[in-house]
């Protein structure tokens, strides 16, 4: 833009026109003057500019590894009592479907009989060894965020129980909204060492209906009559009830990586680190 007359007139130039007028002001010294060398490099380069701005690529390193874990429950006079409890490490790329039995880090009531001879003693024990083991995995390998699904309103009743009623060396700090526990914080000392998730919040729906859309080549969700698991029978059971428990843990782990997908890929959001409300 110039002047002539006090009359403003617009002065269109190319930007190839105005890089040569800048290096002829450059040239002639009005600036100090520059090396040769640097004029004889800039004055040879074609200079392009771009119509848009790039945008930012997501780091896909922030991605967390996590795990997925399951109680199994039978009545005791109208009360779920735990005799199983188990979970998987899930970290990133590795292939749900193929994971083999040994991944899968189990914990069963009778194991403790008849060293145990109460079932509430053999039960207490099932459910310190699987919280213990978590902590321990959690410690070693740097994965602190566990998602079971249903976790607001069964398994996180249970685990809340535990930690109240005998964890004594814990600090717990729920996270509670319309009665319903959204994530469990675990400390001991100042040192978190365990963080309770629902899959719920992630992907709202039952975990059979998962089972055939999400990842139907793992199977549909393991099925038990329940009625007939009673304590006379736990033991007999065994291996049948485990395998029940691990078909329900796949298709979780799956559904987890799945809603961590999404929630990447569309809004940038790592669900390891940011608490979701459903």
């Amino acid at each position: 833009m110039y002047s002539i007359d006090m009359v403003v007139k617009e002065l269109v130039l190319s930007s190839d026109e105005i890089d040569s007028q800048i290096w002829d002001l450059l040239s002639s010294g009005l600036s100090g003057g520059i090396p040769q060398e640097v004029l004889t490099i800039a004055r040879g380069r074609k200079r392009s500019y771009k119509t848009y701005i790039t945008a930012i690529k997501p780091s896909v390193k922030d991605i967390k590894s996590f795990i997925v874990a399951d109680l199994e429950t039978i009545l005791i006079n109208s009360i779920h009592k735990p005799y199983a409890a188990g979970y998987l490490v899930i970290e990133q790329g590795i292939e749900i479907g193929a994971l083999q039995d040994y991944k899968f880090i189990t914990f069963f009531s009778e194991n403790y009989n008849p060293d145990l001879s109460n079932f509430q003693d053999r039960s207490n024990k099932t459910i310190f060894g699987f919280l213990k083991s978590l902590e321990k995995i959690a410690n070693f390998i740097g994965i602190r965020v566990v998602y079971f699904h249903n976790f607001s309103r069964f398994d996180g009743i249970m685990i809340l129980k535990y930690y109240t009623t005998y964890g004594g060396i814990y600090t717990i700090k729920p996270l509670m909204r319309n009665l319903r526990i959204y994530t469990l914080e675990v400390y001991k000392g100042k040192k978190e060492v365990l963080i309770f998730r629902d899959s719920l919040t992630l992907l709202p729906g039952s975990l059979a209906e998962f089972a055939k859309t999400i990842c139907p080549h793992l199977g549909c969700k393991g099925s038990i009559l329940h009625n007939e698991v009673n304590l006379s029978t736990l033991q007999n059971q065994r291996n049948q009830l485990l395998d029940y428990m691990k078909q329900d843990i796949r298709p979780l782990a799956r559904v987890v990586y799945k809603a961590q997908e999404i929630y990447w890929t569309k809004f940038g959001i790592v669900i390891t680190s940011c608490l979701t409300l459903s």
